[in-house]
C-alpha cells in the first residue's frame, strides 16, 4: 500500500517553528526543533498504525515496506510531468501521476502549478510587488491563494517573500540595538535562514516548490522501469483508443451523408422531414432562449432588433461544427503522418542532444540576463506656460523695484527689496531626504505591531501605527499611487503644508529649511515650526502665546532709559507725483480706426475731382495745353474765356495725375489754385440755379427730327472747308514731320545696325565660314557621284568585256584540247605500228 503525508500536518508545523523562532529564549529553538522533528516521526508512526496491512510479503518471502509518496523531485520526474501535462492536459491529474509511481495527483498538479508552469515569475522581487504584498498581506491576512493572482506569483513565493521581509526588518532593528550577540561559533544567535534551513533526517513540508534533484549517474531499477514506461506510453500516439475515436468519427460522418442524401431525396419527392434531435426535457437553444425575462410592457420598437435576430438566424449553421471537427480529425492525422516522416529523415541522437544543450544554454542565459528597462522620470511639477508666468511676475516686480528705488519717499524705499536673484554667497542645498516615505518599510512595522500586539480583552493601549502617505492605505486591492515630485528648494516653508510638494520631510536629521530671498525675515519662525498651515486651533493659540511671552521677555530685558530730553520732529509728507499708464492700444482696434479715416480722406479726395473723373467718362489720350490755352484767348467773351482756361487747366491736370492707360503724360505739371469744400459747394449750388431747366420732351423729339433731316453727318455741320493757303501750310507741317520722322528713324537704323554688326559680327564671319565650307563640300559630293557614276558604268562594261573574253578563252581551250587529243591518237597508231614492226625484226618475220 502507499500513501502520503497531508498538507495539514505540514501547515500546523510551520506555525509551531514560527512561534518558536519568535519566542523569548532563542538558545533552546535547536531543541524544540529536535522535539518536532520527533512529533513528526511519531504522526508518521500513527499514521502506519492505521493502516490494516503494513507490509507485504513477496512470493519468496521477503517483506516489502509500503512506497511513501512524495519527497524531493527529480530531474527525471520533471521532465516525464512536462511531457505527460503536454500529452493529457492540465485536468487529468490522476492519468499523469500513473507515470510517476512516486508521487500522487496532487502533488503533480502543486508541482505543475509551484514551479514547472512556464508563466511563473522567478526573477526578483521589485518595490511594487512588495508594496503590492505588504498591502494585500494587511488586508487579507494569511489568505496566499486569493493574494497569488494579484500579485502574479505563486502562494508559496509570496508567503516565502512575507517572511523575508519580516525577517529583514526583525534583524535591522536587532543590529541596531545592539542585540546581535558576541560573534562567532556556538554563542551567535541562529538566524531565520538557520533555521528555515532543513537537517539531516528531517522532511521537506513543501518540496513540489524546490528545485530538482539533479539525476545521478547510475539510476537505480525503480528509476530505469519508471522511464522505460513513460516513453513507451507517452510515444504511443495511435493507440486503440485513437483508432477507436477515429473510426467513430468517420462512421458519424457517412450517416449524416447518408441522412442529408435521404433528405434531399424526399424533399424532391415532395416531402420535408423535420429533424429534431432532441431529447426530452432538453432545450433547443437554437429556437428558445434560456433564463428569458420577458421585457416591461412599452413603445418601443423592436423592428431593427428583430431584422438582426432573424439575419443572425438565417446566417448559423449547426453543420459548421462538425465540419470543423472533421477538419481538425483530418489536420491531426496529416500532422502525425508527417511526424512519422519527419522521424526517418531525423538527425542523429548526438546531433539532437547538441542542439537540446545548445537551446537550454541560450534559455538559461536569457533567463540570467537582468531585462533593461526604460528610465521613469516624474512629470514636471511646473509647466512652460507657469515658467513663463514666473519669468514676466519677476520682471514686473524688477520694473516695481526700479520704480521704488527711483521714488522719493523713504519708506517706499524701506519696504521694497531685490528679489531678482538668489543670494550668491549662500548657495542652495539640494535636499538630502527623499520626498516619499519608504512605505515598504512603514507596513513592515505596521504588520509587526500588529503581530506583537496583545489581545484586546487584556487592555492597554494600541500600537501606533504608520498612516497617511507613508502607507499603502485602504482604499482598494491595489496600493495607494505615490505621486513622484522633484523637490522644490524655493518653495516658501509658512505657504507650504507638511507633506506638501516642496516640503522636507519633518523627522530627526532634516536639512534645515531656509527660505531663498527672504531679506526681511518674513519667514523665520520659532523653535524650527514654520509651518502653520494645517495646524490645530490649540496649536495656533499656543503659539500666539509663546510669541508674546517672548515679546515680553524681549522688552523687559532692555535697559532703563536715560534721563535725557527728545525732541520729535514730524517729517512733512512726501507726495509722489502721480504717474499715470497709458494702455497701449490694441492693433486690430488701431488698423481699423486707421482704415476708416484712409476711406474718408479718400472719399474726400475723390469729391474734389472733376466730373469727368467722378463718372469716369472719356477722355482724349494727348492734351496740348498751348493750343487749348489760345482757343481761349481768342474768345471774346472775358468770362466764357476765363471759365475755358480753368476747364484748360482742369483737363491738363487730370491727364497729368490720372493718365490714360497706354498713354504718356504730354504736359508737364500744372499749378491749380486750391479751394476748400465749402466753396466748391456753394459754387456748385449757384452753377444749380443758374443752369436753366430740363428741356422738354416734346423740344428734345422736335430737335431730333430737324437735326435729322439734314444732309449732313451729325455734328459736321460747323466745319468748312480750308482755304488754299491753309491747305498748303498743312502738307507742309504734315511733309515736315514725315521727313524728321525718317531722319530719326534712319538715325536709329544706323545706330542698332552698327550695334548689331559688334555684336553679331563674329556670327556672320563664322556663318560666311560655314557658307564657303558648305559650297566647297557641295562641290566634292558633285564629283564623288559623276566618279561613282562613271565607275559604275566601267564596272558594267568589265563585266560584259569579261564574259566574252572568257568565251574566247573557253574556245581556244577546247581547240587545244581536241588538236591535242588528235595528236596523241597519231601517236598511239604510230607506236602501234612501230611495235609490230619491232616484233616481227627479233621474230625473223
Amino acid at each position: 500500500m502507499s500513501f502520503y503525508v497531508s498538507r495539514s500536518l505540514v501547515s500546523s508545523q510551520d506555525f509551531y517553528i514560527r512561534r518558536l523562532a519568535t519566542s523569548s529564549n532563542p538558545s533552546n529553538f535547536l531543541t524544540k526543533v529536535d522535539l518536532l522533528n520527533i512529533s513528526l516521526r511519531l504522526q508518521l508512526s500513527i499514521i502506519n498504525s492505521f493502516s490494516s496491512d503494513p507490509t507485504t510479503a513477496n512470493a519468496d518471502g521477503t517483506v516489502k515496506m509500503p512506497v511513501v509518496k512524495g519527497g524531493v523531485w527529480t530531474n527525471i520526474e520533471d521532465e516525464i510531468l512536462k511531457v505527460s501535462v503536454s500529452k493529457y492536459g492540465l485536468n487529468q491529474w490522476a492519468r499523469v501521476s500513473s507515470l510517476l509511481p512516486r508521487k500522487t495527483p496532487k502533488q503533480c498538479k502543486a508541482r505543475w502549478n509551484e514551479w514547472l508552469d512556464p508563466s511563473i515569475k522567478k526573477i526578483e522581487w521589485s518595490k511594487e510587488e512588495d508594496e503590492k504584498l505588504l498591502h494585500l498581506a494587511k488586508l487579507m491576512p494569511t489568505q496566499w491563494r486569493t493574494i497569488a493572482p494579484i500579485v502574479g506569483r505563486t502562494a508559496n513565493q509570496c508567503l516565502e517573500r512575507y517572511q523575508k521581509l519580516l525577517d529583514e526588518a526583525e534583524q535591522r532593528e536587532s543590529a541596531g540595538l545592539g542585540l546581535t550577540g558576541p560573534e562567532g561559533g556556538e554563542t551567535q544567535a541562529p538566524t531565520a535562514d538557520d533555521v528555515r534551513r532543513l537537517r539531516p533526517g528531517e522532511v521537506d513540508p513543501d518540496p513540489e516548490s524546490k528545485p530538482a534533484k539533479p539525476d545521478t549517474i547510475d539510476l537505480d531499477e525503480d528509476e530505469k522501469e519508471m522511464l522505460s514506461e513513460a516513453r513507451a506510453r507517452l510515444a504511443n500516439t495511435q493507440g486503440k483508443k485513437a483508432k477507436r475515436k477515429a473510426r467513430e468519427r468517420q462512421q458519424e460522418e457517412s450517416r449524416r451523408l447518408a441522412a442529408l442524401q435521404k433528405r434531399r431525396e424526399l424533399k424532391t419527392a415532395g416531402i420535408n422531414i423535420k429533424v429534431v434531435t432532441r431529447k426530452k426535457g432538453q432545450m433547443d437553444y437554437n429556437a428558445d432562449i434560456p433564463f428569458e425575462k420577458a421585457p416591461a410592457q412599452g413603445f418601443y420598437d423592436t423592428t431593427e432588433e428583430q431584422t438582426r435576430n432573424e439575419k443572425q438566424r438565417a446566417s448559423f449553421d449547426p453543420r459548421k461544427q462538425q465540419l470543423a471537427s472533421k477538419r481538425k480529425g483530418e489536420q491531426e492525422d496529416e500532422t502525425d503522418r508527417k511526424r512519422r516522416k519527419g522521424d526517418k529523415d531525423a538527425p542523429s541522437a548526438s546531433l539532437q542532444a547538441a542542439l537540446k544543450a545548445g537551446q537550454m544554454q541560450k534559455i538559461r542565459e536569457a533567463e540570467q540576463s537582468s531585462k533593461r528597462r526604460a528610465l521613469v522620470l516624474p512629470s514636471p511639477q511646473v509647466s512652460d506656460g507657469e515658467l513663463e508666468d514666473i519669468v514676466k511676475m519677476g520682471m514686473m516686480g524688477e520694473r516695481a523695484n526700479m520704480l521704488a528705488q527711483a521714488s522719493e519717499n523713504d519708506a517706499t524705499r524701506g519696504l521694497v527689496n531685490t528679489y531678482s536673484t538668489l543670494n550668491s554667497q549662500t548657495p542652495i542645498r539640494t535636499p538630502m531626504a527623499p520626498p516619499q516615505e519608504d512605505r515598504v518599510a512603514n507596513e513592515i512595522r505596521n504588520i509587526r505591531a500588529l503581530t506583537e500586539n496583545q489581545s484586546a480583552l487584556l487592555g492597554g493601549e494600541n500600537a501606533d501605527l504608520q498612516e497617511g502617505s507613508g502607507s499603502t492605505g485602504f482604499e482598494g486591492a491595489a496600493p495607494r499611487q505615490q505621486v513622484m515630485s522633484t523637490p522644490n528648494p524655493l518653495a516658501t516653508p509658512l505657504r507650504t503644508g507638511m507633506n506638501g510638494v516642496g516640503a522636507t520631510p519633518r523627522r530627526p536629521g532634516q536639512t534645515p529649511l531656509r527660505t531663498p530671498r527672504d531679506n526681511f525675515a518674513l519667514n523665520v519662525g520659532d523653535g524650527g515650526e514654520m509651518s502653520m498651515v494645517g495646524g490645530t486651533a490649540n496649536d495656533m493659540r499656543l503659539r500666539d502665546l509663546s510669541m508674546r511671552h517672548q515679546l515680553k521677555q524681549g522688552l523687559a530685558s532692555l535697559p532703563k532709559p536715560k534721563e535725557t530730553e527728545w525732541e520729535l520732529e514730524i517729517p512733512e509728507d512726501q507726495q509722489e507725483a502721480m504717474v499715470t499708464d497709458e494702455l497701449e492700444e490694441d492693433a486690430e482696434l488701431r488698423d481699423q480706426r486707421e482704415r476708416a479715416i484712409r476711406e474718408a480722406q479718400e472719399q474726400l479726395e475723390r469729391k474734389r475731382r472733376t466730373q469727368v473723373m467722378q463718372k469716369e467718362l472719356p477722355r482724349p489720350e494727348s492734351v496740348n495745353l498751348d493750343v487749348l490755352v489760345q482757343q481761349a484767348s481768342a474768345i471774346s467773351d472775358p468770362i466764357e474765356a476765363q471759365i475755358a482756361k480753368e476747364a484748360a487747366l482742369l483737363i491738363a491736370n487730370d491727364a497729368v495725375k490720372f493718365p490714360v492707360p497706354g498713354s504718356k503724360p504730354s504736359v508737364g505739371p500744372v499749378r491749380l489754385q486750391q479751394i476748400d469744400d465749402a466753396s466748391l459747394a456753394e459754387a456748385r449750388l449757384q452753377i444749380l440755379m443758374e443752369v436753366k431747366d430740363k428741356p422738354k420732351p416734346e423740344e428734345i423729339q422736335a430737335a431730333w427730327e430737324r437735326e435729322g433731316s439734314n444732309a449732313l453727318l451729325l455734328g459736321l455741320g460747323c466745319y468748312e472747308d480750308d482755304g488754299e493757303e491753309e491747305q498748303v501750310a498743312a502738307m507742309k507741317t504734315a511733309f515736315e514731320a514725315v521727313q524728321e520722322s525718317t531722319m530719326t528713324t534712319v538715325e536709329k537704323c544706323a545706330k542698332l545696325e552698327k550695334k548689331l554688326t559688334l555684336h553679331l559680327g563674329g556670327y556672320q564671319q563664322r556663318a560666311k565660314t560655314l557658307r564657303s565650307k558648305m559650297g566647297e563640300a557641295y562641290e566634292a559630293l558633285e564629283k564623288a557621284r559623276f566618279a561613282l557614276s562613271a565607275f559604275r558604268t566601267l564596272a558594267i562594261s568589265e563585266d560584259i568585256a569579261a564574259r566574252s573574253r572568257l568565251e574566247a578563252l573557253r574556245e581556244e581551250v577546247g581547240f587545244v584540247s581536241r588538236r591535242e587529243r588528235e595528236a596523241q591518237e597519231v601517236y598511239r597508231q604510230t607506236k602501234e605500228e612501230l611495235d609490230a614492226l619491232a616484233d616481227g625484226v627479233n621474230g625473223y618475220h
